[in-house]
C-alpha cells in the first residue's frame, strides 16, 4: 500500500509540474496578458508552497494586472511570515504601499495601519528608531483618513485606531 501511495504522490507531484509549466507557457505566450493563468500559477504554487517561485510569479502578475486586495493582504501575510529584520518589515510597508496604489481600500489601510503600529509597539522606549516609527505611524493614519475616512463602512475603524495612537 504505501508503494501505490508513494506512487501516486509521485503521480500528483508531475501533474502538478506539468500544470505549472503549462501556466508558465500560456504566460510566456500571450506576453504575461492572461489573468485566470496568473491567478492559477499563484495559487498552485502558494498551495504547494514554492515561495521563490510565487515571489517571481506575483511580481509578474502585479506587472500585467492591478492585484485584488485579497491577492495583495495574501501576498503581504506570506511576507509578513517571514519577516524578522527590521529591513524586512520595511519591505512589507513597501508592499502595502504598492497594494495601496494598486487597489485603495479601507481593508488594505486597516492591515497597514495595524503593521505600522505595530512595529511603533515593538519598538525599544526612547530611541531613535522609536520616533521615526511614531513619524511614520502617524503619517500613515493620517493619509488613510484622507482617502478613506469618510467611508461610511469602515471609516470609524480607522478613526478609532488614530485615536488610540494619540491617547
Amino acid at each position: 500500500d504505501s508503494d501505490s501511495s508513494s506512487m501516486s504522490d509521485d503521480d500528483d507531484e508531475e501533474e502538478i509540474d506539468e500544470t505549472i509549466a503549462i501556466l508558465e507557457l500560456r504566460l510566456k505566450t500571450c506576453g504575461g496578458r492572461d489573468y485566470e493563468a496568473h491567478a492559477e500559477l499563484m495559487r498552485i504554487l502558494r498551495e504547494k508552497n514554492m515561495m521563490k517561485k510565487l515571489e517571481k510569479a506575483r511580481e509578474a502578475f502585479s506587472r500585467e494586472f492591478p492585484l485584488t486586495d485579497e491577492l495583495w493582504l495574501e501576498w503581504i501575510g506570506d511576507e509578513l511570515r517571514l519577516a524578522i529584520t527590521d529591513d524586512d518589515q520595511e519591505g512589507v510597508s513597501s508592499l502595502y504601499e504598492r497594494a495601496l496604489a494598486d487597489y485603495c481600500t479601507t481593508g488594505l489601510w486597516l492591515a497597514y495601519v495595524a503593521h505600522e503600529q505595530q512595529r511603533y509597539a515593538a519598538c525599544d522606549a526612547g530611541s531613535e528608531k522609536k520616533e521615526e516609527l511614531l513619524r511614520k505611524t502617524r503619517d500613515v493614519i493620517a493619509r488613510s483618513l484622507a482617502k478613506m475616512g469618510n467611508d461610511f463602512d469602515k471609516g470609524h475603524q480607522l478613526w478609532e485606531e488614530h485615536r488610540k495612537l494619540e491617547m
